[in-house]
């Protein structure tokens, strides 16, 4: 048998018995509000490149000999003349959404001293435009904006060639972001060497050299 709520009973009880005030509800809506913001805000930040740059390496890798008198050979000729500076090319993509400022790249390692860096396949001298990059200074920095590439050139005096790292390494690359200097570090893809030249490969491959060592042993078998 149901039970019964005497008249009186019935209307002594408020009518919002058991809701949230109103207080409160505008409270927890505010609430919900503000953790969907700080949510999407968060998103932002993290895919934007506000805090962090977000400058990769995208596809693309070269290597040269290089001479005193300004010429090159590619990496792979066995046949070239002896040299110990040698020089990668990567192609930086900035992927955020504001424009940074690199001042700079990369640094001595354990064996190889870093000559110079030079930025973008051409560069103007006066009114002529010549080949290769233009140096890469704090003094002369260079603007990547968003959703643009650019090549950098690394060039390097491989002191010696047997004390190289065989170990995965990253190239750090100097800039400017948003909210002041930052150094990102940049993964090369290994290599895998083969006859007549070099591939892109993963670090899986069992047959992968860290782009450090490869250009080390190219100039351990130049010099002999």
């Amino acid at each position: 048998m149901a039970a019964v709520v005497e008249d009186e009973v019935w209307q002594q009880l408020h009518p919002s018995t058991g809701r949230l005030r109103r207080r409160a509800q505008r409270r927890l809506a505010v609430g919900i509000v503000a953790a969907i913001i700080a949510l999407v805000l968060g998103a932002y930040v993290r895919t934007s490149g506000l805090v962090t740059p977000r400058v990769t390496i995208g596809p693309g890798w070269d290597a040269a000999y290089e001479y005193a008198d300004g010429s090159d050979e590619p990496i792979f000729y066995d046949d070239a003349a002896p040299t110990i500076r040698v020089r990668q090319q990567v192609h930086v993509a900035n992927e955020g959404s504001f424009a940074v400022t690199i001042v700079g790249a990369d640094h001595d390692r354990l064996g190889m001293l870093l000559a110079s860096v030079t930025v973008g396949d051409i560069h103007q001298v006066g009114n002529s435009v010549r080949l290769g990059g233009r140096p890469l200074t704090p003094e002369e920095p260079y603007r990547l904006e968003p959703g643009q590439s650019v090549s950098i050139q690394l060039h390097y005096d491989v002191t010696d060639c047997h004390s190289v790292s065989a170990e995965t390494e990253t190239v750090r690359l100097r800039l400017i972001g948003p909210l002041g200097p930052r150094t990102v570090e940049l993964t090369v893809r290994p290599l895998n060497p083969s006859d007549g030249g070099w591939g892109i490969t993963d670090p899986s491959d069992p047959d992968a050299v860290p782009w450090q060592r490869y250009l080390a042993d190219r100039v351990c078998a130049l010099n002999g």
